[in-house]
């Protein structure tokens, strides 16, 4: 995400096969996985802008 928006991509789309992912970040209850906890951070800050 960090790469698409210095290159000036203002509409991006991602796709998975993985729904607990898709939930885990929809969710926003990053207690469920400590261990991704700068990463959840990270693309929060990135999906605001």
């Amino acid at each position: 995400m960090k790469s698409s928006i210095q290159l000036d991509h203002s509409t991006m789309n991602f796709r998975t096969d993985c729904l607990q992912l898709v939930n885990l970040l929809e969710e926003d209850d990053e207690d469920k996985w400590p261990s991704l906890l700068a990463e959840f951070d990270e693309f929060h800050l990135i999906s605001s802008m």
